[in-house]
């Protein structure tokens, strides 16, 4: 009958979604695998260097250069994907692990990491305990795991800051900081025009829009 015919349609598509987001959880798994491949790779490029030090500079270049070939992706990505991966395996131990199962996508990761930086660097001199990079990780793989990249890289940003005691102006001044705007020749005459800035009103949209 028609009621049959209809639970049995909401079986299958409950069957299409579970299987979709279990097909999503491995391309997660992988996408870790993959920066855990880097990490080795960073391992081959340190001793390298460590034999040829003079030579530093071209023996990155080449493996940036190597690996955006190979992957098709740009050289710019090759060095972000590489120093998340590092970090990732360095510092941030729990959201690796959370990775490696698939619960997050590499997007989270990036945007956790990059947020992750201010906590570091506040470790390092000495400002906060070892320990509050674990208290990051913690709050926020709770977002991470429940909601989108970027409300987790506001969430992040947000607990960082209260985590190394960061004031409003000095949020405002950082982000300023990381303000850039970068030109890229492709083919035909044109150019790809990348902005980072801070977005607060129709400002940016005009700014865009010349």
């Amino acid at each position: 009958t028609q009621s049959r015919s209809s639970a049995a349609s909401d079986v299958y598509k409950r069957q299409l979604l579970d299987e979709w987001v279990a097909t999503r959880r491995q391309i997660a798994a992988l996408e870790a695998k993959s920066y855990a491949l880097l990490v080795e790779r960073i391992s081959v490029h340190d001793a390298d260097v460590s034999e040829s030090p003079r030579h530093r500079d071209a023996i990155y270049r080449s493996m940036i250069a190597e690996y955006s070939a190979a992957g098709h992706i740009p050289k710019g990505s090759v060095e972000y994907a590489f120093t998340d991966a590092r970090t990732l395996t360095r510092a941030l131990p729990a959201v690796h692990a959370t990775f490696a199962a698939g619960a997050i996508t590499a997007r989270h990761v990036r945007e956790i990491v990059r947020a992750s930086e201010i906590v570091d660097d506040a470790i390092r001199d000495g400002r906060v305990e070892p320990a509050t990079m674990s208290l990051y990780e913690t709050a926020v793989l709770v977002v991470a795991e429940q909601d989108t990249a970027q409300r987790t890289k506001i969430h992040a940003r947000q607990v960082a800051a209260a985590l190394v005691g960061e004031t409003v102006v000095e949020r405002q001044r950082r982000f300023a900081a990381e303000r850039c705007v970068t030109v890229k020749s492709v083919d035909d005459g044109l150019a790809v025009l990348t902005a980072c800035l801070l977005y607060t009103s129709d400002a940016a949209d005009d700014l865009l829009c010349v």
